[in-house]
């Protein structure tokens, strides 16, 4: 046995070819059971090549055809079936259906929003204009009483109608006030009705806001599981390929060699063969020779015959199986393409509605704003309106009161 260092260039069936050797035979004095991975560099063992006679010829070859019995049908690898089973485990993990946990609180929010009622405005229920009234009244009375008194005084302390015309004069004075700070109560009492929306518009903001954040983790989710299911169908499609693809070529060794070995015997039995003829040629030249000639022949041509009938076999097999291999890995790519093309399809038909909800949404918001600031304006133009004639009244009242008195 020597030893030989693989040569930039080589490969392991021409180190073998240059000794006399097969592959296989290289392979088990090495002790390797890939030898399409070796590389250059590498230093074989080379045993002496073994003799040539039809016995030994005969159970090499009943040794490689037995490996390639015994290699069966294909059967997937541990590292293959981890992968497809970390495959089936990331499909399991499909997200479910978005449940947002605020769509309920925007929707509560959103309707109280939708529902709060309009600004009316009644003195007669404004804790503040009531306790301006009475501190009015309260003035008014001190006031005319006052000023009754002082000019009761001017003349002598009996009453009079100037007097009187005094205490009532300063006692419309008095209510007069409490009309002029109408307005202000008026617009105190919107402040707070504008304040209160204000608060109702700011709460569904917020809702609104923290619902989208949460959706947009939901979407990252989804991103995400996408990219680890192509990750491992990937992942899982390659190791598939590389595994068959390995299974295939230890066949083919194994083919490779028994079809050496059947040659190498067959020549073997051809060398005895022709050996023992020519010695009996030898002994019965004269008798046989014609005879010989003839059996040879036929014997040669029904070799010839049967092995080219077994090849013929063989090349159909290996067609047949050859065609069912790319049949079976053009239906698993068609259907994985399906499925992505699916997966896509469904997801940009969400994405185009989601898209679509939102600006009817904005358009909406848009649409409403624009009504209520023209409420506004119209309501505001009516309340001025309103309370300028009532302060109008009000002072013409006042004034026919003070024309009464007198």
């Amino acid at each position: 046995m020597k030893t030989y260092q693989i040569k930039k260039g080589e490969s392991f069936a021409s180190v073998a070819k240059r000794y006399g050797l097969s592959a296989s035979e290289l392979a088990a004095a090495n002790g390797l059971r890939d030898p399409f991975s070796v590389a250059a560099g590498t230093k074989l063992q080379v045993p002496d090549p073994s003799g040539d006679s039809a016995a030994s010829s005969a159970q090499k070859l009943s040794a490689a055809e037995n490996r390639l019995q015994n290699a069966g049908t294909y059967s997937k690898s541990a590292e293959v079936r981890a992968a497809e089973n970390a495959l089936a485990k990331a499909e399991a993990a499909a997200p479910g259906s978005y449940r947002g946990q605020f769509e309920a609180s925007v929707k509560k929010l959103y309707d109280d929003y939708l529902s709060a009622p309009a600004f009316s405005y009644s003195a007669r229920s404004d804790p503040l204009y009531l306790s301006l009234r009475d501190q009015t009244l309260a003035s008014a009375r001190r006031a005319s009483e006052d000023s009754l008194a002082g000019a009761s005084a001017l003349t002598g302390g009996m009453a009079s109608s100037y007097a009187r015309a005094v205490a009532a004069d300063a006692y419309s004075r008095s209510i007069a006030s409490l009309a002029d700070r109408m307005p202000e109560l008026y617009n105190a009492a919107y402040d707070r009705y504008r304040d209160a929306n204000e608060l109702r518009a700011d709460r569904l903001s917020a809702a609104m806001k923290l619902d989208a954040a949460e959706y947009d983790r939901y979407r990252d989710t989804v991103a995400d599981y996408f990219d680890d299911l192509n990750y491992y169908y990937a992942k899982y499609g390659d190791l598939s390929k590389r595994d068959y693809e390995k299974y295939r070529d230890n066949i083919d060794l194994w083919q490779k060699d028994r079809s050496y070995y059947y040659t190498k015997n067959a020549d073997a039995i051809d060398r005895e063969r022709r050996d023992y003829l020519d010695g009996l040629d030898l002994y019965l030249r004269e008798r046989d020779f014609e005879y010989q000639k003839s059996q040879d022949a036929l014997a040669q041509q029904n070799r010839t015959h049967e092995a080219a009938q077994k090849q013929e076999n063989y090349n159909r097999e290996f067609e047949y199986r050859k065609s069912q291999d790319a049949l079976a890995q053009k239906n698993r790519t068609q259907e994985a393409a399906q499925k992505q093309q699916n997966y896509e399809r469904e997801f940009a038909l969400q994405l185009r509605k989601f898209e679509q909800d939102q600006i009817e949404f904005a358009e909406q918001q848009r649409q409403f704003a624009l009504k209520q600031q023209q409420f506004e304006q119209e309501k505001k133009e009516f309340e001025e309106e309103l309370a300028f004639r009532k302060y109008s009244f009000d002072k013409e009242l006042n004034y026919k009161k003070g024309w009464w008195y007198l």
